[in-house]
Formats: C-alpha cells, sequence, structure tokens
C-alpha cells in the first residue's frame, strides 16, 4: 500500500533532489574564486606560509606569494616582520578549505603591551 503512495510522489522527489543539487552546485561555483576578508591572531609562521586563528578559534592556513601585499601602518614590510601574536587582517582568495592565497595582509597590533610595532622583536 505504501508502494502505491511514493509511486506517483517519485518524479516530484526526483525533480526536488535535482533542484537542490543544482542549487548547491551553483553556491559553490559562485563563492568559488572569490575575494575573503577576515581578521585573526598569527598563531604560527613558517617560511610560505602562516597560520591564522580567529576568535571562535579557527585555524586558517594562509599562503604568502611573491605579489602578497603585506603592511603596517601604512608601510610595507617583509614577510619575515610577521610575527607569532600579531593581529592581522587578511585579504585573499580560497585556495582549498582552510586555506587562503594571501593578496594582502595588514598588521595591526602587535603583540606586546605597548603595542609598537618595533620593540616586539
Amino acid at each position: 500500500m505504501s508502494v502505491n503512495i511514493i509511486k506517483p510522489l517519485l518524479p516530484i522527489i526526483i525533480v526536488g533532489l535535482l533542484v537542490c543539487f543544482l542549487s548547491l552546485f551553483i553556491w559553490v561555483s559562485v563563492n568559488n574564486g572569490q575575494q575573503v576578508t577576515f581578521f585573526g591572531m598569527v598563531s604560527e609562521v613558517a617560511t610560505s606560509t602562516i597560520q591564522i586563528t580567529d576568535r571562535n578559534n579557527a585555524i586558517t592556513q594562509i599562503v604568502l606569494t611573491p605579489v602578497t601585499r603585506i603592511s603596517h601602518r601604512k608601510e610595507n614590510v617583509k614577510p619575515s616582520d610577521i610575527h607569532v601574536g600579531h593581529f592581522v587582517h587578511i585579504t585573499g582568495m580560497p585556495h582549498k578549505p582552510g586555506v587562503i592565497e594571501a593578496r594582502s595582509i595588514k598588521i595591526l597590533r602587535s603583540p606586546n603591551k605597548n603595542r609598537s610595532y618595533g620593540e616586539d622583536r
């Protein structure tokens, strides 16, 4: 008896599933490759990557490229000037889940108490 009820609804169920999958595909296509912006604290520094922890303790890997612009107080600085504990503003492109290729990094605040950039090294 239940098969007789489901059989007429089957085309509607299939169309509904197709619409859901198509919507998901379009959403992923539109959002993939769009620039993202977020804030966080530097929790790890490596040669060509840094790790950022946001206020929700989510960790994001940031890939530095030769064209990544890094600044502090409107001055361009080197990647070696980024230290654990710095608060940063990142703008970049999603590379893969949990990884952002940085276009720009702004160092907002140093980890030390007086918040002076040059004195935290």
